[in-house]
């Protein structure tokens, strides 16, 4: 189970890289559903929630200005 969870963890951070965060979001959730505790998975959804939060606080920018 832990590979699999690994995999999952791995092939997210390769997406996201590529810039799918949807797709990268799926691939950690699966991940954490195998292992809750797994830090690869972890790391790389606080990694895409801080990426999407910068592109909100850039958009209420563009906005308001």
């Amino acid at each position: 189970m832990e590979r699999t969870a690994q995999a999952h963890a791995f092939k997210g951070w390769i997406i996201f890289e590529a810039g799918q965060t949807n797709l990268a979001e799926g691939e950690f959730n699966k991940a954490l559903k195998i292992d809750a505790r797994n830090p690869l998975a972890r790391s790389g959804l606080r990694e895409l929630r801080e990426k999407q939060e910068q592109e909100k606080k850039g958009m209420f920018k563009k906005m308001f200005r």
